[in-house]
C-alpha cells in the first residue's frame, strides 16, 4: 500500500480512532484518579545520643521506628482523631490495627537519627494530619518509655499537592497515547477483515486482471 491509502484508510474509519481514544483516555483517568493517593510525611530527630556507640545508636533510632508503630501508640492515634469531628482523617480512627498500618510507613535513614513517618491516603490532608498526629504520640510515648527526653519534632507534614507516581496529566497523556495506537490497530485489523469491494484497484487486486472500464454513478 502506498502513503495514500494508508491516509484514506485512517479517515474512513476516523470515527474508530476516535471512541476507542477517548475510551482508553477517559477510562485510563477514572482508573488512575481511583488508585492515586497522595503522601505526606513528618520527621523526628533523635536527640542525646551522642555518647552512644554507633551500634547502640542505630538500636535505639530501630526501636523508636518500632515503637511508632506499636498497638499503644496507633491507639492513641486513633483516639485522638476520634476525637474532632472536622477531623478529615477521622475514618482512621475506625480502621483495624493492621489496615492502619498498611497505610504508614516509618523507617530512618542508615547513619543518621531522623525518622520518618510518611502516611498514604487518597485524601492529601488526611495524609498529612495522621503523619503529625503520629510524630507527636510517638515523642509523648517514647519518652515515657525511656524516661528521657530524647525525640524532637524537625518537621511537620504539609498537605501534599501531587499524588505519588508520577503527575496525574502525564499519566492521561499516556493513556492517550495508548489509546490512540489502540485505535490505529484497529483500524487496520477491521480493514483486514473488510472483504467489500470500494474501487477498481480493489478488484485488480483480488482478480489480479486489468479493468478495462468503470460505470460511474449517474444521478436521476
Amino acid at each position: 500500500m502506498e502513503i495514500k491509502e494508508y491516509i484514506n484508510i485512517f479517515f474512513r474509519r476516523i470515527y474508530v480512532v476516535i471512541a476507542v481514544t477517548l475510551a482508553f483516555t477517559i477510562l485510563g483517568g477514572l482508573v488512575l484518579f481511583a488508585m492515586s493517593k497522595y503522601e505526606a510525611s513528618s520527621s523526628v530527630y533523635a536527640v542525646g545520643l551522642e555518647n552512644e556507640d554507633a551500634f547502640s545508636e542505630e538500636v535505639l533510632v530501630n526501636d523508636y521506628c518500632q515503637i511508632a508503630l506499636s498497638q499503644v501508640v496507633v491507639n492513641e492515634v486513633q483516639k485522638k482523631l476520634s476525637q474532632d469531628s472536622n477531623n478529615s482523617a477521622k475514618k482512621f480512627s475506625s480502621l483495624t490495627y493492621e489496615d492502619f498500618k498498611k497505610k504508614v510507613n516509618v523507617s530512618s535513614e542508615y547513619g543518621t537519627r531522623v525518622i520518618y513517618i510518611k502516611v498514604k491516603d487518597k485524601n492529601p490532608q488526611a495524609a498529612a494530619i495522621v503523619a503529625n498526629s503520629m510524630a507527636e504520640v510517638l515523642i509523648l510515648r517514647a519518652n515515657i518509655f525511656s524516661s528521657t527526653d530524647n525525640l524532637k519534632l524537625l518537621d511537620r507534614a504539609v498537605v501534599p499537592s501531587k499524588p505519588v507516581g508520577g503527575s496525574l496529566i502525564l499519566l492521561i497523556a499516556i493513556c492517550f497515547i495508548l489509546g490512540f495506537g489502540a485505535s490505529i490497530a484497529c483500524v487496520f485489523l477491521l480493514e483486514y477483515f473488510d472483504d467489500r469491494i470500494r474501487s477498481a484497484e480493489d478488484i485488480k487486486m483480488i482478480l489480479e486482471m486489468p479493468v478495462l472500464g468503470v460505470v460511474s454513478n449517474v444521478s436521476r
